[in-house]
């Protein structure tokens, strides 16, 4: 079984990379590839664990890119040293911080304030994505469920106006894969 798009807590996984692959193989994963979005943190991690696990590995990212609405690309085979790539990822960092402090001051405006730390809790510590904050909401009985958090409050006109980050455009986003060493394919 290959499984080519899976996510960690370096983006927005439940599981740090060598739990994933664990859990994985465990359900009879022989070739993987992590691709959180927009960093490639885990990486070294992961292909530590894959190797330990006897899996074939490929090292990815998954780039969110803007056309007229939002797409995913995925880059496979990059080589997670790569200095262009690094500086890409160090500003979507930058980027997604500044959206979770205008996350949480626009959680607090719809009446359902969470805090960084129970976010955190999610994602141990690392980049809080916005499936982190929708535990949290279900977590502090403001949603129902992970959907339902999504619906109210991540998913609205008013959080892409006053919440998103702005991203790259499409072929901003190839031209980072490619400099990685990396194939460009269109997720989802």
């Amino acid at each position: 079984m290959i499984d080519l798009h899976i996510h960690t807590t370096y983006s927005d996984g439940q599981y740090a990379p060598a739990e994933t692959l664990q859990l994985a193989k465990q359900s009879g994963v022989t070739v993987a590839a992590i691709t959180d979005h927009d960093t490639v943190s885990g990486l070294g991690e992961a292909e530590t664990a894959a190797r330990e696990l006897g899996l074939q590995f490929f090292p990815g990212i998954e780039i969110s890119v803007q056309n007229r609405t939002e797409l995913h690309i995925l880059g496979y085979g990059i080589d997670r040293t790569n200095q262009a790539l690094h500086r890409f990822c160090q500003d979507h960092a930058k980027e997604r911080q500044e959206r979770s402090t205008r996350l949480l001051a626009y959680l607090e405006k719809c009446g359902a304030p969470v805090t960084l730390e129970e976010v955190r809790q999610y994602n141990h510590g690392k980049t809080s994505g916005r499936p982190h904050f929708a535990r949290a909401l279900v977590e502090k009985g403001y949603a129902s469920s992970i959907q339902d958090a999504f619906d109210r409050y991540l998913t609205t006109p008013e959080f892409y106006a006053h919440v998103e980050r702005p991203k790259p455009t499409p072929e901003e986003g190839i031209a980072v894969i490619r400099q990685a060493g990396g194939v460009a394919v269109l997720a989802h």
